[in-house]
């Protein structure tokens, strides 16, 4: 479990990406956050973000791939050339590329955000 007390254990940890990045989660004890329901909040938030896997925007990634390719098969005439064999394992590789990249970004786009609440703590006031 990580601790945050003050601004200097923010900063902190700011600057170990190795803990950034771990499974630990984030326990928040700011002495500057009088309200423990927005504290909690926070602390939700930051562990959520700490722990995402970018499933779901795999998923959602995947889900557009397919679409796309139905619309260029259609458009194109599905034009891979080779069998059905070499059609559907060059479907499969395109379509395992969506998905890795999808996963990819989600785990950024969480990590971004995680890092922007916390440096929200080292400047607000509450």
């Amino acid at each position: 479990m990580i601790t945050l007390r003050n601004r200097d254990d923010i900063v902190s940890l700011l600057g170990d990406r190795r803990a950034l990045h771990s499974w630990s989660p984030v326990e928040l004890q700011l002495d500057f956050l009088s309200d423990d329901i927005v504290q909690s909040k926070m602390e939700a938030q930051i562990n959520a973000w700490k722990s995402e896997c970018g499933c779901s925007l795999g998923a959602m990634t995947l889900w557009g791939g397919i679409a796309l390719l139905i619309a260029w098969s259609i458009y194109a005439g599905f034009p891979i050339p080779g069998g059905l064999l070499a059609k559907l394992a060059g479907t499969m590789v395109w379509l395992l590329a969506f998905a890795v990249a999808g996963k990819l970004a989600g785990i950024a786009i969480a990590r971004r955000k995680m890092r922007n609440r916390l440096r929200q703590l080292l400047i607000q006031k509450y």
